[in-house]
């Protein structure tokens, strides 16, 4: 059965039951259970949680398992290139992500690959301002670009964020950054009210 197909059918939790093999399944090296999260499916979540598959620092992270990530290694990887500080500052949760930065966790590891992102760009991309706040204060560089030349701020703008800007300048990220179009993230807004936020 197709992983894929039976995680967006809907009935994922009685189709698991029926084939049980979609639970170690894996769609180019991405488990079923990351896959889950990934695609924001709780009842799949959960389904596969249920009948006990194996739950790894990647795992962890998306799962926000706290006590998990305290002995996990804050250095593995995905197929995707993420770390656990990643994931957890994308979907994670703000807890996970302060066990993570106390064990260790570089805090400015770059995506192993085309994206570039750092961690600080997961938490800014999904407007989480408290593990924002976490890794700034743990040294997190508001100024590396990713993929395009992007800033966290240039997400922030984009999301039209108020709180997040106001964040992020008070860590220091520089507003006149350009992406590689030339793009400053004041120009990544038509909200009169945020591009005010970049008014000297």
């Amino acid at each position: 059965m197709d992983l894929m197909e039976a995680l967006k059918s809907g009935r994922f939790p009685w189709l698991l039951r029926e084939h049980p093999e979609l639970a170690t399944a894996h769609i180019e090296g991405t488990s079923a259970l990351m896959l889950s999260r990934y695609l924001r499916l709780p009842e799949a979540t959960a389904a596969l949680i249920a009948v006990g598959v194996p739950v790894g620092p990647l795992e962890a992270a998306v799962l926000g398992e706290v006590e998990l990530l305290k002995d996990a290694d804050v250095h593995a990887r995905g197929v995707d290139g993420f770390t656990p500080l990643h994931l957890a500052s994308y979907m994670g949760g703000t807890e996970a992500v302060r066990v993570l930065l106390e064990a260790g966790a570089p805090v400015d590891a770059d995506a192993v690959n085309r994206m570039k992102a750092r961690p600080i760009h997961s938490a800014v991309a999904v407007g989480n301002h408290a593990s924002a706040r976490l890794l700034l204060e743990a040294g997190a560089n508001p100024n590396l670009q990713q993929e395009g030349g992007y800033t966290a701020m240039h997400s922030a703008a984009h999301n039209n964020d108020a709180e997040m800007i106001k964040l992020l300048l008070e860590f220091e990220a520089d507003p006149q950054i350009r992406d590689d179009e030339g793009h400053t993230p004041r120009d990544m807004t038509s909200d009169e009210a945020i591009r005010a936020l970049f008014n000297p």
